[in-house]
């Protein structure tokens, strides 16, 4: 039986170190340093001449008319602008190479130089048909997707040509029971890379589309917004392990510590993260509902999987835990009716007509533009205080986050109604009562004056 031989992957160092000194040898001939030297001056040029371009543009091009547009040579100049830099990059590289071909010298470098800028002419013409077509809505679809596969074809090439893909994929970044290469290292970083991108690109198809495809409550949309979100997130993880060549069946050690961990301080992300799940099935609260958190009216904006954002009356948006909402009381005032009923207590003095304040009441809420006709407005005497009647006005508006300004306006109304009524509105008074015998006390009080 044959004795199995394993061989000890090179250290990273060493590896390291032998291709310094290879692209030290490399940069030292005579024929790579004049490549290298005529890439500088082409990089140079390709950056100035763009620059004195458009300079020269800005002088010869007819300026916007008063309506403030272009006209129509001065869009396209604009629109292809892009285009020169890897233009001209790739016709002084393509002369470079005629001439080193002609004088029989080596030219790997510029060949390869030409490649990119071949690369970076297709990048800026997709940008630009890109735009064109779906205007500003693209700009993180470029930013996502094209300009990550043009950096990465870019640097593919470069360290190709510097150190040799083939020899850098295979050093050891890790070793142990698990040995990962930098080859594994990275397809795990892009494989994750790309469900990060799927997942935004699916929660914008659908945060679009999905209402004019499914006719629902916005709640559900959001529910199946945020679930295909991160499943889509879990498999690119998975997917990723796998990569690095992580034994999945393996994983259940890793749950067996992460329920020590749980149980150690991480109680409270699982119970948000359970909370968020119940949320968003049971549809018990959703974006644009109005809710009372703590004394604090906000709306909903955003339900996702750990947290709630609302915005405040302030304006001001407010982040808190899902767990806050399923284990305290939490008052929601739209669900599926959005009318709601406020109470506006007021007092008036004991020298008031009942009857009167009532109508007069009722007669200035109906009034308010928001304030609902039916049910009308109410007004319930509330009994006989210190030193008013009091009284309670109920009306309903169907804005609960206006509530407080609704009732600002009817106290404005109030007031300016029982003014012009001659109703007062009391404020308190104490009467003394000195009883009997406080006569006698008049003949010692001149006494100490």
């Amino acid at each position: 039986m044959e004795e199995e031989v394993i061989i000890q992957p090179e250290s990273l160092t060493n590896i390291l170190r032998v291709q310094w000194d290879t692209l030290l040898v490399y940069l030292a001939r005579p024929a790579v340093q004049r490549q290298v030297i005529v890439i500088a001056v082409v990089i140079m040029l390709v950056w100035l001449v763009p620059t004195l371009i458009r300079r020269w543009q800005s002088r010869r091009v007819a300026p916007a008319s008063n309506d403030g547009t272009q006209p129509a040579s001065s869009r396209w100049i604009t629109m292809f602008r892009p285009l020169i830099a890897p233009i001209i990059g790739l016709i002084i590289s393509q002369v470079a190479i005629w001439i080193f071909e002609q004088r029989g010298n080596p030219n790997g470098l510029l060949d390869n130089s030409l490649y990119i800028f071949w690369l970076w002419l297709i990048y800026r013409a997709l940008s630009i048909v890109i735009k064109a077509r779906f205007g500003d809505v693209s700009k993180p679809y470029l930013r996502w997707v094209l300009t990550p596969i043009f950096i990465y074809l870019v640097l593919s090439e470069v360290l190709d040509s510097i150190f040799g893909l083939s020899i850098l994929g295979e050093i050891v970044i890790v070793g142990g029971v698990l040995s990962v290469t930098l080859n594994q290292f990275f397809t795990a970083i892009v494989v994750l890379y790309i469900f990060i991108i799927l997942s935004k690109i699916t929660n914008d198809v659908l945060t679009t589309n999905l209402p004019r495809w499914v006719p629902a409550d916005p709640g559900v949309y959001n529910t199946v917004i945020t679930l295909s979100r991160y499943t889509l997130i879990a498999f690119g993880i998975v997917a990723s392990l796998a990569a690095l060549g992580v034994n999945l069946s393996s994983l259940a050690l890793v749950a067996g510590g992460l329920s020590v961990g749980i149980g150690l301080g991480l109680q409270d992300i699982i119970v948000n993260f359970v909370s968020g799940l119940v949320l968003l099935f049971e549809q018990s609260l959703r974006p644009g509902d109005v809710v009372d958190v703590d004394g604090k009216l906000g709306i909903v904006e955003n339900l996702s999987i750990r947290a709630t954002t609302i915005r405040d009356r302030n304006n001001v948006e407010v982040i808190i835990p899902n767990g806050k909402f399923t284990t305290t009381q939490v008052r929601t005032f739209t669900g599926e009716d959005t009318e709601v009923r406020v109470l506006i207590p007021f007092g008036v003095a004991y020298d008031s007509a009942p009857d009167v304040v009532r109508e007069l009441a009722k007669e200035t809420a109906r009034r308010h533009n928001l304030v609902q006709q039916q049910p009308p407005p109410v007004v319930r005497f509330r009994g006989f205080g210190n030193s008013s009647l009091d009284f309670d006005l109920g009306i309903w508006i169907n804005q609960p986050q206006l509530q407080r300004e609704i009732a600002s306006d009817l106290y404005f109304m109030l007031f300016k109604a029982f003014g012009n009524a001659g109703i007062t509105i009391p404020f308190p008074q104490r009467d003394l009562n000195l009883g009997k015998g406080w006569e006698n006390m008049l003949p010692q009080l001149e006494v100490d004056e």
